[in-house]
């Protein structure tokens, strides 16, 4: 198995809009350049990931890999990824096997019931807050209309 450089790995953690805002601001700076500047910047990001994978090889690190790939096989102990695989199945039995004579345990004492989710009853605003939003009311700055006075009784002359 050969060496596989991870390609740009930045671009997955990007956003649609983040990507968008870059290609925007790539077309104003370079407007109608931009085709050939993306040309070169290919051709140079290729001459980079040829160079990288020549010193790769150049310098042994492949054979190498593949040689403590080889020691590691040979010695018939699993992969770590096994390793962690088994670790996961026999942490989980246990666990699995617990929950199961704990519901038991508690059905018996008490009948338990899946929680279902229910969407909360809508609440109604106070008729206070309806009546200062409604057209009637007068704006904020405008003063309050005063009540009208009973009539008075009238004195005695």
């Amino acid at each position: 198995m050969g060496y596989t450089a991870p390609v740009l790995a930045f671009i997955a953690n990007l956003d649609l809009s983040e990507i968008a805002l870059i290609v925007v601001g790539a077309i104003i700076v370079f407007g109608k350049d931009l085709p050939k500047v993306v040309m070169r910047g290919m051709q140079q990001f290729v001459k980079i990931r040829r160079a990288a994978t020549q010193m790769w090889r150049d310098a042994g690190l492949e054979q190498e890999l593949q040689q403590v790939r080889k020691e590691l096989d040979a010695t018939g102990l699993p992969s770590p990824r096994q390793l962690l695989s088994d670790s996961r199945a026999a942490v989980e039995a246990p666990v699995q096997t617990w929950r199961k004579s704990l519901e038991k345990e508690l059905t018996d004492v008490v009948p338990v019931e899946k929680p279902t989710l229910k969407r909360p009853e809508p609440v109604e605003a106070p008729t206070e807050t309806l009546a200062a939003a409604s057209p009637e009311a007068p704006a904020s700055g405008a003063p309050e209309p005063k009540p009208e006075k009973p009539p008075e009784a009238e004195e005695p002359a």
